[in-house]
Parts: C-alpha cells; sequence; structure tokens
C-alpha cells in the first residue's frame, strides 16, 4: 500500500486502520509514564447493605390509632399532617421499653433507611420527649454511605439537600402538598463520606438544580459540600431571623421552593 500510494510505512499503516508495533523507546517512554503516573481508577461497584427489620420495639403508626395519638401530635408540630406516616413510613416505639438495650428507643419516631433498590437497610429513631439524644441511628456503617428518603427523589425540577431527617421530611411534605416539583433528601449527619456524596451526585444528576441548605451556623460545610461535589450545587439561603431549616415556617417553606423552581425554569 505505502508503494502503491507513494506515503510512508506509517501513514499506510493508519490508512489500513492498523498500529505499528511500538519501537523499543516508545515502549520504554510508555512503561515508564504508567509507572510515574496515577494508579487506574477501580470500577465503583454498589455497594451492598443487608436487608433488616426495624426492632419490634417499634409499631406502625396509624393516623387514628390510639398508641399513635402522640407522635401524630409530635408530627403536627413539625408540620406533618397524617398522610406523612405512609409516605415516609413512620413507627412508633413502645412506651414502656426498659433496659441498657431498649430504653434509649423510649418515646421515638422510628424512620426507615431505604437502599437505592428500595431495600431497608437502616433506621433512625427521634425523640418526641426531648431526651438529650435526639437521634438513634442503626447501623453506622449504611448510615453513612446512604441518603434518607432516596427512594422518592424520582426526578423532578429540584432538589434540596437538608441535614437531619425531620428537616427533610417538612421541606419534602410542603412540596407534595402543594404540587410542586420539588424533593427533599437527608444526609443525616454532618458527616461527608465519600459514599454519601456519590449518592448526592447520582441523585443530582436527575434535576435540574440542586440546593443544599443547612443550619447558618453550618455555612462552610455547606460550602465543602458544593466544592466537593462534581455536579452544580447552589447554597440555599434561610430567610432573616431563622437559623435552622426546622425552623421554617409553611408559608416560608412555599416560598422557598416555589422561588428556587421559577429561577430554574
Amino acid at each position: 500500500v505505502a508503494q502503491l500510494l507513494s506515503v510512508t510505512r506509517a501513514e499506510a499503516l493508519d490508512l489500513l486502520g492498523l498500529k505499528p508495533a511500538p519501537s523499543l523507546v516508545e515502549d520504554l517512554v510508555v512503561q515508564l509514564a504508567a509507572l510515574n503516573g496515577p494508579p487506574p481508577v477501580a470500577r465503583t461497584q454498589a455497594l451492598q447493605y443487608p436487608t433488616i427489620e426495624l426492632p419490634n420495639v417499634f409499631f406502625k403508626l396509624r393516623a387514628n390509632g390510639v398508641k399513635s395519638a402522640r407522635f401524630v401530635e409530635y408530627l403536627a408540630s413539625r408540620g406533618l399532617g397524617p398522610g406523612a406516616i405512609e409516605r415516609y413510613d413512620l413507627s412508633g416505639s413502645r412506651r414502656d421499653l426498659t433496659g441498657d438495650v431498649w430504653a434509649p428507643l423510649k418515646n421515638r419516631v422510628g424512620i426507615p433507611l431505604y437502599s437505592p433498590d428500595g431495600r431497608v437497610v437502616g433506621y433512625t429513631a427521634r425523640s418526641i420527649d426531648g431526651h438529650k439524644r435526639r437521634y438513634h441511628t442503626e447501623p453506622a456503617d449504611a448510615a453513612g454511605q446512604s441518603i434518607w428518603f432516596e427512594q422518592l427523589a424520582t426526578g423532578a425540577l429540584v432538589l434540596v439537600i437538608v441535614e437531619g431527617q425531620f428537616d427533610a421530611m417538612a421541606i419534602d411534605w410542603i412540596a407534595h402538598c402543594y404540587g410542586l416539583p420539588v424533593h427533599a433528601v437527608a444526609m443525616g449527619g454532618t458527616a461527608r463520606t465519600r459514599g454519601k456524596l456519590v449518592a448526592l451526585e447520582r441523585l443530582a444528576r436527575k434535576y435540574r438544580r440542586t440546593v443544599v441548605l443547612l443550619d447558618n451556623s453550618a455555612t462552610h460545610r455547606a460550602m465543602r459540600i458544593q466544592t466537593d461535589m462534581s455536579v452544580p450545587v447552589m447554597l440555599g439561603q434561610l430567610p432573616e431571623g431563622v437559623g435552622d431549616p426546622g425552623d421554617l415556617r409553611a408559608t416560608q417553606t412555599r416560598q422557598l421552593l416555589e422561588f428556587w423552581c421559577s429561577s430554574s425554569l
């Protein structure tokens, strides 16, 4: 081919779609580059967690149940209507728990943690009686790699990332009630594990805008999340006089969500 077309051997090989064997010098250069370069990136495999069941100290809440009344009242105080029980699959713990193992779960709302494929892999128990330890989460390793309410985030206009589970529920519930294309998810703590960032990035790619809304005292953490994520993230700003997303009134939450939606169109 080189003789027929009057081209070099390298050009002929290129025309034929063939790659010439590297010379000894070229081969040495390639090998040195491989040795000095960064290690190859391993394929990311989905983390697998065993399916669990909530301990039998929890019972399924019912909007009109006698045992559920104190929990329903607490949910209402957090801006959550009876329909939130089904939407977030909430449970309540028994009042008469004793002993070192189960006593810490007394008077708590049970919030399941789902894996991306819809299995229950953990839970958080939130105190409703002012216990000094507001949240009790099991198991810690699954919570460190997963995002609360990811199972509801099927894609929409705006994704809101907050810290606490009840903050996420309150925001998501307002969006649900008013038909706004917004979903809220919770990191379930302040730790920024690589697993959580990967999960958040996976979610954020389904939305046109992603907003991180943390306490005013946690602005530095919100900025770190914004920097660490490889997708565009907006820092949310709470209204004047509000320091925590959990302190937002329903009207304030709706105004924020409508603003984020309108500016995302």
